[in-house]
């Protein structure tokens, strides 16, 4: 029996009565690329038909309360959560495919360096199914999802991919950077970590630009000098 609850901050979950015993972790897993209008009871009726579902939580956006297309599923038991992730990972949604990966795969990994790609100048047509499709001969493949609008669920050109190891990695980097995929040719590299980016101070532009300014009223004697003295 299922019954809708409010969750955190007051949003809301789906939730499974008598939970029991916490479940283990590999029985979570996480879904994106999803519609924006996507609801709980939907995700409950997709994912039921692979194992009994104990709780779904789709993520929002805490000031608006706006989806932002993606999801955590809890099975009861990790053989469910294979199941699904077997059956439904790139299942289409209401036209978008839907990305499934182990929750512990998430959810910043795209964020993150460690062992993964982000591909570029992708053709229009490739979605996160052929990407997977296209890296997997480099080794087994955590996760592969191509960016889309969240709205319109069209590829945005770029996606990223993640392996279980370093060097399948780079093998990927070394045998398909600067290659022709589908009807383009792509640009792949090494995912950056935002914790490890420096981000531009605001005002550091304003002080390049006093400092230049200075620079050159010290420097205006000295040139008004030269300017007038013989050849």
């Amino acid at each position: 029996v299922s019954t809708h609850l409010p969750g955190e901050r007051g949003k809301w979950k789906w939730k499974m009565e008598d939970e029991g015993e916490p479940r283990p972790a590999s029985a979570s897993l996480y879904v994106s690329n999803l519609p924006v209008c996507c609801t709980e009871a939907q995700l409950f009726e997709i994912f039921n038909a692979a194992g009994p579902v104990a709780s779904i939580r789709v993520c929002r956006d805490p000031a608006t309360n706006q989806a932002r297309g993606n999801a955590y599923v809890n099975f009861y038991s990790s053989e469910s959560a294979t199941r699904a992730l077997d059956r439904l990972n790139y299942t289409i949604m209401l036209g978008h495919a839907i990305v499934i990966r182990s929750a512990h795969s998430d959810p910043e990994l795209k964020a993150g360096g460690g062992s993964g790609v982000i591909v570029k100048n992708l053709d229009l047509s490739i979605d996160s199914k052929i990407l997977s499709d296209t890296f997997s001969q480099f080794g087994r493949i955590v996760s592969a999802q191509v960016s889309v609008d969240p709205a319109t669920g069209k590829s945005q050109g770029f996606g990223y991919v993640h392996f279980e190891t370093q060097r399948e990695c780079q093998d990927a980097i070394d045998m398909v950077d600067g290659k022709m995929v589908g009807d383009k040719i792509v640009f792949v590299g090494r995912c950056r970590s935002k914790m490890l980016e420096s981000p531009t101070p605001k005002w550091l532009p304003w002080t390049m630009a006093l400092a230049d300014l200075t620079l050159r009223w010290l420097t205006l004697p000295l040139a008004l000098y030269l300017a007038g003295c013989p050849s």
